[in-house]
């Protein structure tokens, strides 16, 4: 996974998003069995880097500390496409596939069965989990939060796509007391690397669009 990564431009980390995924790096290496439960809040819109710092994360923990690491997201195509980006170039990528996995993967799994879960798009989290035509689980926040010793939500408070969208900074914040855990909210992403738009052209299209 790592080699994959080095090769891959798309996931270069710029400026603020190694700050970023360095800093998430340390809480999560330096966790240990007998510390509390960590969730960790990240910040962000669209196009400032989320996804690329959650790949980056995922890659160090697995290559550098051989951790029980998993990215998450509801979203299928999310999963997909990445894998897809990932391996376009690598005849040999099953394994790969093992590391992505979807928010109501979570349902049985026992108290911090995996070190680390770093969920990405957590807005899109739902309170159930739809398989079918039948729901199942109590809430995807709290299993995820119970299935890992270290949480990281990956979320841009401002975007809703669709009515089922269930994932709050105050969703996760309640879930995470709730298990006594120490939560981590100082982490915002602001700067915008998509469309190299500046950040004061943004703040303008944001009161315009939020105001």
């Amino acid at each position: 996974l790592a080699k994959m990564l080095n090769n891959n431009q798309e996931f270069v980390l710029l400026d603020e998003q190694k700050v970023v995924m360095e800093n998430l790096y340390k809480i999560v290496t330096k966790s240990s069995k007998l510390d509390n439960k960590k969730v960790i809040i990240v910040e962000g819109g669209a196009g400032t880097g989320k996804s690329v710092i959650a790949i980056d994360l995922l890659s160090k923990l697995i290559s550098n500390k051989a951790m029980t690491a998993f990215y998450v997201a509801k979203s299928s195509y999310v999963k997909d496409n990445y894998v897809k980006q990932l391996t376009k170039d690598i005849p040999k990528f099953r394994f790969l596939r093992t590391l992505f996995k979807g928010s109501g993967s979570f349902i049985d799994s026992p108290t911090n069965e995996f070190e680390c879960l770093i969920v990405d798009e957590a807005h899109r989290l739902t309170e159930k989990t739809k398989r079918s035509w039948f729901y199942y689980g109590e809430n995807q926040i709290k299993e995820i939060i119970n299935a890992a010793k270290v949480s990281i939500f990956f979320i841009d408070p401002k975007q809703s796509i669709d009515i089922k969208d269930f994932g709050t900074i105050q969703e996760i914040k309640k879930w995470a007391n709730s298990f006594g855990a120490d939560i981590y909210h100082n982490f915002k992403l602001k700067s915008q690397f998509r469309c190299n738009g500046s950040d004061e052209y943004l703040s303008w299209i944001e009161s315009i669009i939020y105001n």
